[in-house]
């Protein structure tokens, strides 16, 4: 999905509001990004697969973990993808 930085900031906060503010995830999370999808490849290395119309160029969240959190039944999954937009998860702490 093809976003401009000012069209992804309202994706992102409303991902902060969820994940950050509503979820068992908050001790987790430490910070919330945007990049695209060409670094995530070239300078992070990580094989992407693109999808249908999605270009290196198109812009994804980046969420900054304290550290992994642990596998709960009571927990939602932390989504691949938050309204249209892939996410991706690094463990910086």
């Amino acid at each position: 999905m093809k976003l401009t930085k000012k069209e992804i900031m309202p994706i992102k906060a409303a991902f902060q509001r969820t994940y950050f503010c509503e979820t068992g995830y908050r001790e987790y999370l430490c910070d919330c990004g945007v990049s695209n999808l060409r670094f995530r490849r070239n300078i992070r290395g990580e094989h992407l697969e693109l999808g249908t119309g999605e270009s290196l160029e198109d812009l994804c969240l980046v969420v900054n973990l304290n550290e992994q959190p642990p596998t709960k039944e009571n927990l939602p999954d932390l989504p691949k993808e938050y309204q249209g937009i892939r996410v991706f998860y690094d463990v910086v702490g």
